[in-house]
């Protein structure tokens, strides 16, 4: 199975491309990065169109804003992503 996504194994935060990482990279300095076979969720507030990357990032949404609590699922399954991380390259 092919990478949906790439994680950041210092602070466990998510990524969909190579130049995410590079941009989290230089902003943290953190440097463990990995591979994962999980999709980055879409989740979609109906209120004000954010939109989530995880059910955490979706209920710290929720509680900081009251009434935001409907989101629509628009996470797709063709999301795949390849990271070669010698090369820092992104292909898919």
């Amino acid at each position: 199975m092919s990478a949906m996504s790439i994680v950041c194994k210092d602070c466990n935060k998510q990524f969909k491309s190579a130049e995410e990482v590079q941009a989290h990279a230089e902003e943290t300095y953190h440097t463990n990065f990995e591979e994962s076979t999980e999709a980055i969720l879409q989740l979609v507030c109906k209120t004000c169109g954010k939109v989530c990357r995880s059910e955490t990032e979706k209920e710290m949404h929720s509680k900081r804003n009251p009434g935001h609590d409907e989101f629509e699922d628009r996470t797709g399954k063709d999301g795949a992503v390849t990271y070669d991380k010698a090369a820092g390259g992104n292909e898919g």
